[in-house]
């Protein structure tokens, strides 16, 4: 129990000495175990009809930091998803979001082509248990552009640290926009990326990519 508190205060401490007062104020707890939603296989060649899963945390079970801003109200998380890659040529078909809160509610889930610009795409999740994952499916599968696009949700969270922040930091996948602020970029904070997982369809993706 003791080696347990001093590894975490620890841990607290050198955040802490990275980036003064800001950093510590998004941060919210670590978190162990969130099931992710069941997963297209994706062991072998998946062929054009199936739908397959995307995203910088695919794990069976996702662990990372509850990220707030201690406030109550509308939080929105997102990613930008590449299009030049792999994905070329691919639609989105499905969107899965996680909760790590009891009473995450009426989540929309959403396509934009730039952060602040206007949704292109929609799905709503009425409800999601806590430490799990929901996956929505879009009205509409909506075609990959070259240029990419950003995914995210937006809800009103009745706690202070709800988005699931996992993994490893990429480059424009650490967006966190908080009750009456402006969007801010958490790449480089140490808490990884956002974890949103896209499911796409429309093409013949190689074996284990």
């Amino acid at each position: 129990m003791k080696k347990g508190f001093l590894l975490f205060v620890m841990a607290m401490m050198s955040i802490a000495s990275f980036g003064q007062e800001n950093r510590m104020q998004y941060y919210g707890g670590k978190v162990e175990d969130v099931s992710s939603p069941q997963q297209a296989k994706a062991s072998t060649r998946a062929t054009e009809g199936d739908e397959v899963p995307w995203g910088y945390n695919l794990q069976d079970k996702v662990s990372g930091y509850e990220i707030g801003r201690n406030a109550i109200g509308e939080y929105s998380a997102a990613i930008f998803v590449p299009g030049d890659g792999i994905l070329k040529g691919a639609k989105v078909s499905s969107v899965a979001v996680p909760s790590t809160i009891d009473g995450m509610r009426n989540v929309k889930v959403w396509i934009r082509e730039s952060l602040v610009g206007e949704d292109v795409a929609t799905a709503e999740i009425p409800s999601i248990d806590k430490r799990t994952y929901a996956k929505a499916t879009l009205s509409q599968e909506y075609e990959i552009p070259e240029k990419g696009f950003y995914v995210g949700y937006t809800f009103n969270s009745p706690e202070t640290y709800p988005i699931l922040f996992s993994g490893e930091d990429n480059v424009e996948a650490c967006w966190l926009k908080c009750p009456g602020e402006d969007w801010m970029d958490l790449y480089g904070y140490g808490y990884g990326s956002v974890s949103i997982q896209l499911y796409v369809t429309g093409k013949e993706f190689p074996e284990n990519n």
